[in-house]
């Protein structure tokens, strides 16, 4: 079994050679080196993918981090209703 050899592989990097398109360059051949994807239109939807993702994740962290600062600060006027502080002043 240790002799088994399978071509299927090299047959179709053959193929993909023999109709004439340039070897995939940049971003598009990460996926493809990852084996993420076979070809060009795959990487495309990975990337696709992992950029949605990142917009995704971009808003869920500036809403978080905006909800969080605006419940750390401390309002000045509070619209004319009486609290502790300021309810001995209105007697």
């Amino acid at each position: 079994m240790p002799n088994v050899e399978f071509s299927e592989e090299r047959e179709y990097s053959n193929a993909l050679d023999a109709q004439g398109r340039p070897p995939v360059k940049g971003l598009r051949a990460l996926p493809i080196r990852l084996g993420l994807a076979k070809d060009e239109t795959g990487a495309d939807i990975v990337l696709s993918g992992v950029a949605i993702l990142a917009v995704i994740l971009g808003v869920i962290v500036f809403f978080y981090s905006t909800r969080i600062t605006s419940t750390q600060s401390t309002p000045t006027d509070t619209g004319g209703v009486p609290t502790p502080s300021n309810q001995g002043s209105q007697l």
